[in-house]
């Protein structure tokens, strides 16, 4: 057994004589028992996820302070110190936080919580029904109801502060539609823009494998051509006049000036679809930013406040472009006009003397 694995069992037997002196403290309140049940569930998904490393990990940096509230919890002369419960339940939550992140169960999910719901009602229905039975055979003070009760104020407390999650996150579903209306212009420009920009990019592809073919056709032309001079041409021609080959050499000024006209094509090409991408990410970027910030506070207002403040960013760039690409224009307009088609015209007019 691996020492993970050790410190898996003692967090859990840690965790579950934790909740069982808790619950059985006399001066237990509703945020004591509140508590027991939180660090019941923690006790349940440890033992069941056996994957929640980093939960473990979390969790078994505080035992020393579990040890210690343990045994002031032992202490039953001693009233419950709220430090100390309060510490606990720092912890308890904290690990349930990585727990979450770590096995992706989401414990606040609306359908989640109806479930736990139901669940719950179930069980309410299950305790009145049992009591119902002691209290017929007249053994209504009896220890097993007293245990009953016990477990239907609990289960009381459990149903209680799931409605209240249920409302509140049935609320924040409805702030985050009327959000997500107000914002839905934006999120439409965007899908828009990225759709004009996707086909922008389509076309600058075909373009950039239109001067890559056209590229590969002339280097295969000129070779093909200079070894059939080579193979065919030369060996019937007299080597005492070199002019009758100058216009054998005429197709390698003229490849040359249409690979550099090409290979050039290929590579402003090439930036704009880097341009391109960049452009669709940040629309993207922007878009799922917005879409998230509208869920990432549980307070609507706090919301639509983030939300805002990221439009006004949003517009702020709008309004001032990036000058980088402003200056990459410009080079890529004076790179154009320094291509030297001119010179490759003469030069091609020497060799044929016209």
């Amino acid at each position: 057994m691996t020492e993970l694995d050790k410190n898996r069992n003692r967090l859990i037997a840690l965790l579950g004589n934790c909740a069982k002196v808790l619950s059985f403290r006399k001066d237990a309140t509703d945020a004591t028992t509140a508590l027991v049940l939180k660090i019941r569930k923690l006790e349940k998904y440890l033992r069941n996820n056996i994957d929640s490393l980093d939960t473990v990990t979390t969790v078994y940096a505080h035992n020393e302070e579990l040890l210690s509230a343990l045994d002031s919890f032992r202490q039953r002369n001693v009233p419950l110190s709220k430090e100390v419960l309060k510490k606990v339940d720092n912890i308890i939550q904290e690990g349930v936080r990585i727990l979450e992140k770590e096995s992706s169960v989401s414990f606040n999910s609306i359908e989640y919580l109806f479930r736990q719901k139901v669940k719950t009602e179930k069980y309410i229905a299950d305790v009145k029904r049992e009591i119902e039975e002691l209290k017929s055979k007249n053994e209504g003070k009896s220890s097993d109801a007293d245990k009953l009760n016990r477990k239907l104020k609990t289960l009381n407390i459990i149903l209680n502060e799931l409605v209240d999650k249920i409302s509140k996150k049935e609320l924040q579903q409805d702030e985050v539609k009327e959000l997500n209306k107000k914002i839905s212009p934006l999120t439409s420009a965007f899908d828009s823009s990225i759709k004009l920009v996707e086909e922008e990019k389509n076309r600058l592809v075909t373009t950039y494998e239109s001067y890559k073919f056209l590229v590969k056709v002339v280097a295969w032309v000129l070779l093909g051509w200079e070894s059939y001079l080579v193979l065919n041409i030369y060996p019937k021609l007299p080597s005492t006049d070199w002019r009758l080959y100058i216009t054998f050499y005429l197709p390698i000024p003229i490849s040359a000036g249409l690979l550099w006209a090409f290979i050039y094509q290929m590579n402003k090409a090439q930036r704009q679809l880097i341009k391109c991408a960049q452009y669709i990410h940040k629309l993207r970027y922007k878009d799922s930013l917005l879409k998230a910030s509208m869920e990432i506070y549980s307070d609507g207002s706090r919301n639509e406040e983030h939300v805002a403040k990221l439009i006004d960013n949003i517009m702020n760039e709008q309004s001032h472009p990036d000058k980088d690409d402003i200056t990459e224009d410009k080079t890529e307009n004076q790179s154009l006009s320094a291509l030297p088609f001119d010179k490759i015209v003469e030069l091609v007019k020497a060799f044929t003397g016209k």
